[in-house]
This record gives C-alpha cells, sequence and structure tokens, in this order.
C-alpha cells in the first residue's frame, strides 16, 4: 500500500562569539512530526515496520581551535 505524501522540515539557528571559538545552537528536526515507514516486511513470522523518529529539539555548544 502507498502512504500519503508527507514533508520533512528541519531548522537550525547558531551564533558564534566575535572571536569564532565558541558557539551555541538549537536546531529542530521533523518540526511537524511527520509519522512514516522507513522499511516494511514480511515475513515468516509476520509483518514488520521500521517508522520514522518522532520530533527532536536540541541545543548544543562547539568550540574551534
Amino acid at each position: 500500500s502507498r502512504e500519503p505524501a508527507f514533508s520533512i522540515v528541519n531548522a537550525r539557528v547558531a551564533w558564534r562569539e566575535p572571536d569564532k571559538v565558541f558557539g551555541v545552537f538549537v536546531y529542530a528536526e521533523n518540526i511537524t512530526d511527520a509519522r512514516y515507514s522507513l522499511n516494511r516486511t514480511n515475513g515468516a513470522l509476520g509483518e514488520s515496520e521500521a517508522v520514522s523518529r518522532p520530533r527532536l529539539i536540541g541545543v548544543g555548544v562547539d568550540a574551534r581551535f
């Protein structure tokens, strides 16, 4: 069976301090929380399915030397 169309929306916003050594960022993956099948298999023990990851939001820091 076919799945209906869907969109995946990701975003990232970053800021780096004036010396460009340290930075922080905020990111979001699958902002719309789209649910879709990654893989569907029919086998001897029945049907199995791997589905997409849910919405993910995070914060990070980095340094460049």
